[in-house]
């Protein structure tokens, strides 16, 4: 087990903060091994490896350490290395740390006094380090005791002497210069050019600013321009060394250290900036320079990976270097589901589409294509994308154009509007009357399933179907079919009421009448008697006279011989009417009755019985007045 070096254990084997006056610890200097001091060393490890040793080998083991001491370190000098390392950290932790940080706040709080107060006068106290102006002149004020809190009072700086007990003099009132300007740099002294105030060039690599607008005057006519003092602008050093150098090289400021010409650091905290345009909220360059930080966009480079992509950006430290803090990054490879990016190490975080939704398949990012991203403190946010829908061509009128996930894209749906679309017959779905308003019928129908025509319609488009039997004439005279058709049905009719039998009803020219004419009114006959006669019909012709009925003008009936029916009817009451002649041939016809010959007398209905036996007959009938 080993042990650890502690503070007292360092105090026992290091002298230099033991006796309190810091003595220096003793070291060995150690020189190279040579070839006799390897044999040595190699006699020494051979001892050192026995388990007994004699009182003689003891002794030469010491022998050999006080030879090799030089050459091999032992623990006990490494040990008092460690001490002397321990204790000097005790000595910075313990004393000179804390004594720094003692004076440092000492100094600050001297510091803090070093400030110009304000014109010197009477009745005010100063402390040490207030600088006050007076007369045109600078003084700092010196008057001290070891706590920096003496007050200067009622001392008037005194101009003629440089430095006294209470005041030093740092500046001296100089002669009135130039009014300031802001100096505009136009290259090298050209006689066509026009400049004006505040305007400079170069002239034989010195610098000269326009005191005042002209054109066509050297550099060298103080009318007209004033000689930038102790500046030389040029690529090639100057051999002056006591002046400024702006060298056009490299665009630098220089000046020369004793040796060489360096350029001049400028703190940008300390430069002012003009800001006319009020595009800044601050009015010093560092200022300046870390709002532009808070807004910039870093470029992300050297991308890779798919939807877990790894990239570097120049400067990026922190995602928190900026509010909404923005990249522009190219991916190398199109992403496919959700999707992170790791930036110069700092840590994976969640990309996102503009809508704040994880990127997917059908919403993916697009290799080398530039996007920007802002970050919201979690995740990264894509910034001002197009597309991202689900409309594809044939769902967009042509000729227009759109945007997708796929970029830009021509529509291909046609344009109906002012156009006839053919329905035709198979279009027709229902035509019913409408359930809501049975005045109204309720056609449905679609376009053509044969031609299938797709497209965008409007109220301009016409759809046009074909409707079998809708005709005028087939509808009801008078009516008119949404306007368009009017129906003719029964126009040409002419019965009235009195022309339509009691009990029925009849269109004419569209109106319906119903009927109150009897059989009598119209003409007809009405039925008077029925009956039935039986008996044997022998062969010959069978005659039945009127005075085998009751009276009536017109008959209808059945008669039936040997089991065959025969309707007959016949008109009554004039010789002519009443002639109707029929036989039987069972016979020869099939035992059907069939037309009678002619010759049998007038005046009664005949049946025949051309068979040759008797037949039993039935004849059933009505008679009519």
């Amino acid at each position: 087990m080993s042990t650890t070096m502690t503070e007292s254990i360092a105090k026992t084997l290091s002298t230099f903060t033991e006796s309190g006056d810091f003595t220096l610890d003793d070291f060995i200097v150690f020189q190279d091994i040579d070839s006799d001091h390897i044999t040595m060393i190699e006699r020494y490890e051979v001892l050192r490896k026995k388990t007994s040793t004699t009182s003689a080998e003891k002794t030469e083991m010491v022998t050999l350490l006080t030879e090799l001491e030089e050459y091999m370190p032992t623990s006990a000098t490494w040990n008092e290395l460690c001490a002397c390392i321990l204790n000097l950290e005790v000595f910075f932790r313990d004393g000179l740390v804390i004594y720094i940080k003692e004076k440092q706040a000492e100094f600050k709080a001297m510091l803090s006094q070093y400030k110009y107060v304000q014109e010197w006068s009477t009745g005010t106290s100063y402390y040490f380090g207030n600088l006050v102006s007076h007369n045109g002149y600078g003084f700092l004020n010196i008057y001290s005791n070891d706590n920096n809190d003496a007050i200067n009072l009622n001392h008037e700086p005194n101009i003629s002497v440089g430095f006294d007990t209470y005041w030093a003099r740092f500046s001296i009132k100089g002669d009135k210069g130039d009014i300031g300007l802001t100096i505009n740099y136009k290259g090298d002294y050209s006689a066509s050019t026009t400049y004006a105030l505040g305007d400079a060039c170069t002239y034989n690599n010195v610098m000269y600013y326009a005191k005042s607008s002209s054109t066509g005057n050297l550099p060298t006519d103080s009318t007209y321009w004033a000689f930038v003092d102790k500046l030389y602008v040029s690529n090639i050093a100057p051999s002056d060394t006591n002046i400024l150098w702006f060298d056009t090289s490299t665009y630098r400021l220089k000046k020369y250290n004793g040796s060489e010409w360096k350029s001049i650091t400028i703190i940008a905290s300390e430069i002012s900036t003009i800001d006319s345009g009020n595009y800044f909220s601050s009015n010093t360059v560092e200022e300046n320079l870390q709002e532009i930080g808070s807004n910039m966009i870093y470029n992300c480079i050297a991308t890779s990976g798919t939807n877990t992509y790894t990239t570097t950006a120049i400067g990026l430290n922190s995602y928190s270097a900026s509010p909404l803090l923005g990249i522009c990054v190219m991916f190398a490879n199109a992403s496919t589901n959700a999707s992170t990016i790791n930036i110069n190490g700092l840590g994976a975080k969640n990309l996102l589409d503009s809508f704040g939704n994880t990127f997917s398949s059908s919403n993916s990012l697009k290799a080398n294509i530039p996007y920007t991203f802002r970050y919201n403190g979690i995740n990264f946010i894509l910034q001002g994308k197009g597309g991202g829908g689900t409309a594809t061509d044939p769902y967009v009128l042509s000729p227009y154009t759109y945007t997708n996930n796929n970029g830009q894209s021509t529509g291909t749906m046609n344009n109906l509007q002012g156009t006839n679309v053919y329905c035709g017959a198979e279009g027709i779905n229902s035509l019913n009357i409408y359930a809501s308003n049975n005045a109204y019928g309720q056609l449905k129908i679609t376009p053509s399933p044969s031609t299938k025509p797709t497209g965008y319609c409007d109220y301009t488009t016409i759809f046009e179907t074909h409707l079998l039997g809708l005709i005028p004439e087939n509808v009801k005279a008078g009516v008119s079919i949404a306007g368009k058709m009017i129906g003719t049905f029964t126009s040409d009719a002419t019965a009235t009421s009195a022309q339509i039998v009691k009990g029925y009803k009849a269109y004419t020219n569209g109106v319906l009448y119903e009927g109150t004419a009897t059989v009598a009114s119209l003409g007809g006959l009405t039925k008077s008697s029925s009956g039935t006669l039986s008996g044997t019909l022998s062969s010959g012709a069978l005659c039945i006279a009127p005075s085998n009925i009751p009276s009536c003008k017109y008959i209808v009936g059945t008669v039936t011989v040997g089991g065959y029916p025969y309707e007959f009817s016949a008109t009554l009451g004039s010789a002519a009417g009443y002639y109707f002649s029929e036989y039987y041939n069972y016979k020869t016809s099939g035992s059907n009755w069939v037309a009678g010959s002619s010759g049998i007398s007038s005046g009664c209905i005949v049946f025949y019985n051309a068979v040759g036996s008797s037949e039993s007959y039935t004849i059933t009938y009505n008679g009519y007045s």
